[in-house]
């Protein structure tokens, strides 16, 4: 890991800054889909949710999607809504709500390890 000294701030700021930053604006502005699903990671509750790639930032994230057409979206945005106000690190950081052909979806930080569910029941194995 790179010290936060003069020369590397120097380096972060001119690099923020270059030539290249038109062309980013560019391909942001007229990107057709910003995201792009990978597999699913898991699914509970009212949602699935999927590995994503975000092209905007160029970090890969989860998104999550209702479970059917059944699952009611005003309880699904109202749970985004909440969750999203919340700051505490057992709480995983909402970055993005939208729809996209017609499905409501949001995006958050995508986190490795086992689930909740796996560990209870390791613990009960042991």
């Amino acid at each position: 890991m790179q010290d936060f000294n003069e020369d590397f701030m120097t380096q972060a700021f001119d690099q923020a800054f270059n030539d290249e930053s038109d062309q980013l604006l560019d391909k942001i502005s007229h990107a057709e889909k910003r995201y792009q699903d990978g597999e699913e990671i898991g699914s509970g509750g009212m949602k699935k949710i999927v590995s994503s790639f975000d092209s905007f930032t160029d970090r890969e994230l989860a998104r999550a999607y209702p479970l059917s057409d059944e699952t009611k979206v005003d309880n699904f945005i109202s749970e985004v809504r909440i969750s999203a106000k919340l700051e505490h690190p057992n709480i995983i950081p909402l970055y993005d709500i939208g729809v996209e052909k017609g499905q409501v979806f949001f995006t958050m930080k995508k986190l490795s390890g086992c689930n909740l569910y796996d560990l209870i029941k390791k613990s009960e194995k042991q």
